[in-house]
């Protein structure tokens, strides 16, 4: 073992299983992606798997390239952003880097039960139907989105690219 070994922090996601495609589901009424809720402990997505780049509580940025998913902490170290990826050609993710990238498999329970799937042809029409009206974020937003609606305890955005297809979906607390 060399000397700086002996500095050297682990990497707390080392021992955590491979990380799998598998389908995400976000309760609304719970306000959790796959039994994950929003505000719990970075530790918690131990569930999903070992995310794609190491180190990732010193970059802020935990990558799940089968997932199609980032998720990103607040300054506390607790989740506070999901975003989900339809497509991987974007400007603001690392994701496209990752050979094992699979877009985002992405359904929403609601308090009834009923499990309704989202994907990137999915008409807006569709979306306001389940969710509620689409409005656009006043700051930074531009046609493109983000297009965002409040259910339950969190706040969804929605993001299109020029051939009006979803890029992405953004899941965090409501303010």
């Amino acid at each position: 073992m060399a000397l700086f070994d002996l500095f050297r922090r682990k990497d707390p996601t080392d021992d955590w299983p491979d990380c799998r495609p598998a389908p995400l589901v976000f309760d609304i009424s719970r306000g959790e992606l796959n039994g994950i809720p929003l505000g719990a402990p970075m530790s918690a997505l131990r569930a999903l798997g070992r995310p794609g780049n190491p180190r990732p509580q010193r970059i802020f940025q935990w990558d799940f390239a089968p997932l199609g998913l980032e998720v990103w902490p607040d300054k506390h170290g607790r989740i506070n952003l999901f975003t989900c990826y339809f497509q991987v050609n974007l400007g603001d993710t690392e994701l496209g880097r990752y050979p094992d990238f699979q877009p985002s498999r992405l359904s929403f329970r609601f308090a009834d039960g009923t499990l309704w799937e989202v994907a990137a042809d999915t008409p807006r029409a569709r979306i306001e139907a389940f969710l509620g009206p689409l409005t656009q974020k006043p700051e930074g937003s531009d046609e493109y989105g983000p297009h965002v609606v409040t259910c339950g305890g969190a706040r969804i955005g929605f993001e299109l690219d020029e051939e009006g297809r979803w890029t992405l979906v953004d899941i965090e607390p409501a303010a």
